[in-house]
């Protein structure tokens, strides 16, 4: 009997291709021995040949005539398809036989595989004694239906072995369907000796558990790869003289400006301490103002550090750059790109040096001057499979401390890799003690490298357990005079505070005002145009609002706009939310926010004579308040970091830039002691392999899925507007100008419409990056009633001939009801 492992089937559902069993085995074995075999992961030698094993047992439950004639012919067989389970004992079985010096190692093998085509669940509940079966309907299903598919299998067994003995003749097949069931009750036991041995510690855990990741990891990887055909890539070497090159280009005519020997110092300083740096230390910070150059600062140390690594222990890594938001990846991405573009081939294998991956990235991948198909590309950027990575701290951290199938297939790619995290404090601060620690972990186990840069140096690691690139940061700090903050914690209602707004407005210069809100903003900015008007009349300043209330395509040009019309120095008045706080490369002069986090304060900051101009900068942080009582920030932060920050400026009138860091130290101390803290919680649940059984409801247990970095607002909805935008659009090849309604239209009919979940899916990813410029999130209470969810989706649409009622060309969407917690 031949056995087979996948099928493709054509439109009409005719099979044009088979894959036999064994050689799919076979593939997804080697793949995954040579991935941990190439990795620098400690005991990478008998990991990989573990992983071979794993890689040659994973699918044994299609060896089951019920899973060939389901694959073949269609037949709805119910649970005798499946193959996990007894998959997962059959893997579990020879490594206990093969590897008798890994006396846990079956355990873990059984939980990897028994999840390998979905999430990570809880090690504790995936295996449940036998005996028990008679008040587990769940369990007693599972064992009747492998008792069905071992008797299946015993009448093929002769084939069934003849595949395995050209693949691997140590492999066992008859010896686990004659002891199968004793051999479920011996790693149950063996469940209960890991989960009550005291001998265990946590560090031994955690061990084990990132073992398990990493194997899982390369396991799951591999399959999809395989069953999808997508090949291999090559690793590029990146020649560190192109980031001098691009200095040189760029900087070199700039020695004059304010900011440069800042810039050059500590360029010079990181890089001299890369050449020195004792390579067993994982973790390194980089700390230098805003506008001090940290992009290229921290590209260059990754690149150095890499060549070291190269050098001295052998391996290559990759350079994983992760931000906390999709809004200011493009920037950072566009500066590396800049760089790299100085290396000869970086044209036509741009993706194989880098990539950007985040939920709104095209799904594209150049290679030798050709894009891969779209399916190809997908798999190649979720597995980062590319020299340097450019993503967002949900893409990194959710991998890092995941549990999703989907996000732990590139677990093994950040092995051996340097991790550039940048503005690190943008994690909730109740996860730092946490993440500080399963970095330290994963640093250590899978040799990373990670590098902070921040010009806000949080509490995640304490002295002694990093080292500081930038030789004596603090006289950075005090050495500038580009901004003073002014606070006025007074409580005072938007009437007041645009008036005196206007009242102390200067023509001469630049401002931007950032609130808490959207609907707070978009009343600042009418109340604040409205009074110039009356003030300035045909003098007034030019106003520009940006917020997450207007649909991305339009934004991006807007800040462009923004950013274009301040170099050429003229005066605006930008009205904003906290989109442009962080990483956005604009210049004021005056910055005024209502009162946030210190650190988010800090950001914004950043904000205002970011250059170090001749005229010093003003901040003003304003406490406003509702007519409620209640105010802005509550619904956004809480009310523990903004308590705090009043308490720190209570009594302030003026602070000067060199006492900023200071006080954000001062401030994270305080802020940290009333925060509630998980306490160790995130790395107790990794270390006992508790990724996530919400089924199973039981109180004061943390799993790995309650790691959550955005808290998810209830009754979001998505709305999608047609504009009146051009867009250029790339299509199977073809570039061309559409509208929003036509991009809408390819939706409806090649996703919604479409009935083959393989081109649905190939579709959407073709036009997700354009679809999702023109959607935004909105509270379903506040659309008008008269908007329907689009059939066959979750999805609000503003089509274009409706576009004036609900679409402002200025402020966005308007909203029918005050809305005050969306930002």
């Amino acid at each position: 009997m031949i056995f087979y492992s996948h099928i493709d089937r054509d439109n009409n559902n005719n099979i044009t291709a088979k894959r036999e069993l064994g050689q799919h085995l076979i593939n997804v074995a080697s793949t995954v021995k040579d991935i941990i075999a190439n990795s620098y992961v400690e005991n990478r030698e008998r990991l990989s040949d573990i992983g071979w094993i794993v890689g040659l047992c994973h699918d044994f439950g299609k060896f089951t005539t019920y899973f060939q004639d389901y694959l073949l012919e269609n037949t709805k067989l119910g649970q005798k398809k499946n193959h996990g389970f007894i998959s997962a004992l059959f893997s579990s079985y020879q490594i206990k036989h093969l590897f008798k010096d890994k006396e846990y190692m079956p355990l873990f093998v059984y939980f990897m595989v028994l999840h390998h085509h979905g999430d990570l669940k809880n090690l504790d509940v995936d295996l449940i004694l036998s005996k028990e079966s008679e008040y587990n309907t769940d369990l007693k299903e599972k064992l009747d239906i492998t008792r069905l598919q071992v008797e299946d299998m015993t009448r093929n067994i002769g084939d069934i072995k003849d595949v395995y003995r050209k693949l691997d003749p140590s492999v066992d097949v008859g010896g686990f369907l004659q002891d199968w069931e004793d051999f479920y009750d011996e790693l149950n036991r063996l469940k209960f000796k890991y989960i009550n041995s005291k001998r265990i510690t946590v560090d031994m855990r955690i061990k084990y558990s990132i073992y398990m990741l990493f194997i899982y990891s390369a396991l799951i990887d591999s399959d999809k790869r395989e069953a999808g055909r997508v090949g291999s890539v090559e690793r590029k070497k990146i020649p560190a003289y192109v980031i001098d090159r691009y200095r040189h280009a760029n900087f070199s005519d700039k020695h004059d400006e304010p900011m440069a020997w800042i810039r050059d110092e500590i360029y010079d300083s990181v890089n001299k301490n890369i050449k020195g740096l004792d390579l067993n230390k994982h973790i390194l910070t980089i700390t230098a103002p805003t506008g001090s150059g940290k992009t290229i600062t921290g590209f260059s140390a990754a690149v150095n550090l890499r060549d070291r690594i190269n050098s001295e222990k052998g391996y290559t890594p990759r350079i994983v750059y992760a931000l906390p938001f999709t809004s200011i990846i493009d920037q950072n991405y566009d500066t590396i790109h800049k760089i790299l573009e100085g290396i000869d081939d970086f044209k036509e294998n741009e993706n194989l040096y880098i990539i950007k991956h985040h939920h709104l990235a095209d799904v594209k991948y150049m290679e030798d001057d050709k894009e891969r198909p779209v399916d190809e590309s997908l798999a190649l950027i979720e597995a980062w499979e590319s020299e340097i990575v450019v993503t967002t701290f949900i893409q990194f951290f959710y991998t890092l401390i995941g549990y999703r199938n989907r996000m732990l297939k590139k677990y093994h790619n950040i092995a051996g890799s340097i991790v550039i995290l940048d503005e690190v404090q943008n994690i909730p601060m109740e996860y730092w003690g946490d993440v500080g620690k399963v970095l330290k972990y994963t640093s250590e186990i899978l040799n990373m490298y990670i590098i902070l840069m921040t010009a806000t140096k949080p509490l995640i690691f304490g002295e002694g357990e990093y080292v500081e690139l930038v030789d004596t940061p603090d006289k950075y700090f005090k050495g500038l005079d580009r901004v003073s903050l002014l606070p006025n914690m007074k409580e005072m209602d938007i009437e007041s505070f645009t008036e005196e707004i206007v009242q102390n407005y200067d023509p001469y210069k630049s401002y931007m005002i950032v609130m808490n809100t959207i609907v707070s903003s978009i009343e600042v900015f009418e109340k604040l145009k409205e009074k110039m008007k009356d003030r300035y009349k045909e003098n007034m300043p030019e106003f520009i609002y940006l917020s997450a209330n207007i649909v991305p395509y339009r934004r991006k040009r807007k800040l462009e706009e923004v950013k274009r019309k301040l170099k050429a120095g003229k005066k605006l008045f930008i009205v904003s939310t906290q989109v442009v706080e962080a990483g956005v490369d604009i210049d004021l002069d005056v910055v005024i926010r209502d009162i946030g986090p210190f650190d988010s304060i800090m950001q914004v900051a950043g904000r205002c004579n970011r250059e170090n101009g001749p005229q010093k900068g003003k901040v003003f942080v304003y406490n406003l308040i509702r007519d409620s009582g209640r105010y802005y920030y509550e619904h956004i932060y809480g009310k523990v970091h903004c308590f705090t920050t009043r308490e720190i400026l209570k009594d302030e009138r003026e602070i000067n830039e060199g006492s900023f860091l200071g006080m954000i130290e001062a401030y994270f101390e305080k802020a940290r002691e009333r925060t509630a803290s998980v306490n160790g919680a995130l790395v107790k649940a990794i270390a006992d392999m508790r990724f996530d059984d919400k089924e199973k409801n039981v109180k004061d247990i943390e799993y790995v899925s309650d790691f959550e970095l955005i808290d998810e607002l209830p009754g979001y909805v998505d709305v999608f507007i047609e504009t009146d935008d051009d867009v250029e659009v790339t299509v199977d090849g073809i570039t061309k100008m559409v509208k929003p309604s036509d991009i809408f239209n390819f939706y409806k009919e090649g996703v919604l419409n479409t009935k083959d979940m393989k081109k649905k899916k190939e579709n959407y990813l073709k036009i997700k990056k354009y679809f999702r410029e023109f959607v935004i999130s909105v509270n379903s209470r506040y659309l008008p009633e008269e908007l329907e969810v689009w059939h066959g989706s979750n999805l609000y649409r503003i089509s274009a001939d409706a576009l004036d009622l609900y679409y402002d060309d200025t402020i966005g969407f308007k909203r029918v009801r005050d809305e005050s917690i969306f930002v």
